[in-house]
């Protein structure tokens, strides 16, 4: 979307990614190109690598349709990143989930900051920017769509921490063990884009409110105990919970919501 710019020189995204697409005097990536740009080994809060491994481009589920990424949305552009062949040259290929650009975002190429929840949280300028660059009807003829679906990008983006962090919290190692083992009841998460959403839009997370007034019966061989006890111990829970994490799905969300609220400011 930076591409509307008249100036190169104001674009932020990925600025030292070379590719095989021609713009003016510009050698700028495909969307492909730009992914295996990016990519980077994700790393434990103590540093350590997970070990996650590149994927081989020519089995990474992209098709031509991302040459016209205004008439495709981000959530289906998501799941073919996710997405791989097995076999690359084999006659009946296999797609598998979690075998596509599975891993981390190198900030430092992605917008020069290191640090991945700046540098999440600059992303929100940049879209933000690039859409008033599209101040004409005839830049608005050349990128069409793409502002909405950058809106729609931002929010997905929240969606899929949100969903994430929910996840990670109804886990066998989330907020019930640290509760005791007593059960953490649940609602339904209802995502900023469910309208274009498929990817997680019957994800649940964790009911603070029906769980503490539960917590007040006994149950399950759990003594009852007292609202303040039954809160005090669920708001525990949360906060040792976020501890083991390194705060990093707290981050995400807090990161991913800015960029989101950098996006929709008034330039």
């Amino acid at each position: 979307m930076e591409e509307a710019y008249d100036d190169p020189s104001k674009m932020t995204i990925a600025t030292g990614c070379q590719g095989s697409r021609v713009v003016g005097s510009l050698r700028r990536c495909t969307f492909l190109e730009l992914c295996d740009y990016l990519w980077t080994d994700r790393h434990h809060p103590d540093g350590t690598p997970y070990g996650d491994e590149k994927p081989d481009p020519r089995a990474v589920k992209i098709d031509g349709r991302v040459n016209n990424l205004d008439r495709i949305s981000p959530s289906v552009l998501t799941r073919a990143l996710f997405t791989a062949k097995e076999e690359i040259d084999g006659r009946n290929v296999k797609l598998s989930m979690r075998r596509g650009y599975i891993g981390g975002v190198d900030g430092e190429k992605l917008i020069g900051e290191s640090d991945w929840y700046r540098a999440t949280e600059k992303v929100g300028d940049s879209l933000r920017n690039a859409a008033a660059a599209c101040n004409s009807d005839a830049k608005r003829a050349q990128f069409g769509r793409f502002p909405d679906l950058a809106a729609e990008g931002s929010k997905l983006v929240v969606d899929l921490r949100i969903a994430d962090s929910n996840e990670f919290a109804l886990g066998k190692n989330g907020l019930s063990k640290y509760a005791g083992g007593r059960y953490v009841y649940t609602k339904r998460y209802d995502p900023l884009s469910d309208s274009m959403l498929g990817l997680n839009s019957n994800t649940q997370q964790p009911d603070r409110e029906t769980t503490i007034e539960a917590w007040q019966e006994s149950e399950d061989g759990f003594p009852a105990l007292s609202k303040e006890d039954a809160t005090e111990l669920y708001d525990r829970a949360v906060q040792q919970l976020d501890a083991a994490d390194g705060n990093r799905h707290k981050m995400a969300i807090q990161s991913a919501q800015e960029a989101e609220r950098r996006r929709t400011l008034s330039c």
